[in-house]
């Protein structure tokens, strides 16, 4: 969907379709990056503040990308789940 432009892709935090609202906890994603280098995008699942947030992750450069796109949020633990996609856990 962001890649042929269904989703808005140039801001951080877009609204899912009302469709898909469902797939996160707060009905949005979040573009970490679309770009030559690749698409990153995240799927809230757990959302709390100073005791471990979890999100699903879309990274087309696999957990490097990740990684490189690590916010001020440290990231705990990634976990493959299939081609692509990750089961992230972190510090926020």
């Amino acid at each position: 969907m962001i890649a042929d432009g269904r989703i808005e892709s140039e801001r951080a935090l877009t609204d899912l379709p009302s469709g898909y609202k469902t797939l996160s906890s707060d009905g949005t994603v979040y573009v970490f990056e679309n770009d030559k280098d690749g698409i990153q995008v995240g799927f809230w699942v757990f959302r709390e503040m100073l005791s471990g947030s979890m999100e699903v992750v879309y990274s087309s450069g696999g957990e490097d990308l990740i990684w490189k796109n690590e916010t001020g949020h440290p990231i705990r633990s990634i976990k493959p789940l299939d081609e692509y996609w990750y089961y992230v856990v972190t510090d926020y």
